[in-house]
């Protein structure tokens, strides 16, 4: 272990092999990571010069494939502490960078009581179709994914009868 890792490991430490603002410039995805592993602790433990070397290097998220950040947020959106992380995310500004618009915590904080599905969290976090619509196009996501956000954020604010939703929850589309 050249790099104190286990010691990192046992204390719920995650941070960067040496320099933060280099790793991140050799692969900007990195700076997801970095939030994911957050996750994997007990404990959230961020440190205010790597959050400082994250904000600094966020327009890099810019470089990256839709798919591949979709891939990551996905991990870190349905893993642990979300509610601790993804405000760290918005401040750093990683979420604008990655093509988020403003985050509705509020409604994620719910909806993670009760799903786990990562199309479903995501659409907790828009507030409207042109936010899904937007997101899904900007991270290539796959058409079923997309069309179960776009349906939540559609009907999320609507009064339903329960057989209206037995013939939602049956149509094979939705």
């Amino acid at each position: 272990d050249y790099h104190g890792g286990e010691g990192d490991l046992k204390a719920g430490t995650a941070k960067f092999v040496g320099d933060a603002d280099s790793r991140m410039i050799e692969d900007y995805l990195r700076i997801l990571r970095y939030f994911r592993f957050q996750g994997r602790n007990d404990t959230p433990n961020f440190n205010t010069a790597t959050l400082a070397a994250v904000k600094r290097n966020a327009n890099g998220m810019r470089q990256i494939s839709g798919e591949r950040i979709w891939s990551e947020f996905a991990k870190i959106i349905t893993g642990n502490h979300t509610d601790k992380i993804i405000p760290y995310m918005e401040v750093t500004d990683v979420t604008q960078h990655m093509g988020m618009p403003e985050l509705n915590m509020n409604e994620f904080n719910r909806a993670k009581q009760f799903t786990n599905n990562p199309a479903s969290l995501l659409a907790a976090l828009l507030h409207n179709e042109n936010d899904v619509l937007k997101v899904a196009g900007s991270w290539k996501l796959k058409i079923e994914d997309r069309e179960l956000a776009r349906f939540i954020v559609i009907m999320r604010d609507q009064d339903i009868t329960m057989d209206e939703a037995m013939k939602m929850y049956t149509n094979s589309k939705i």
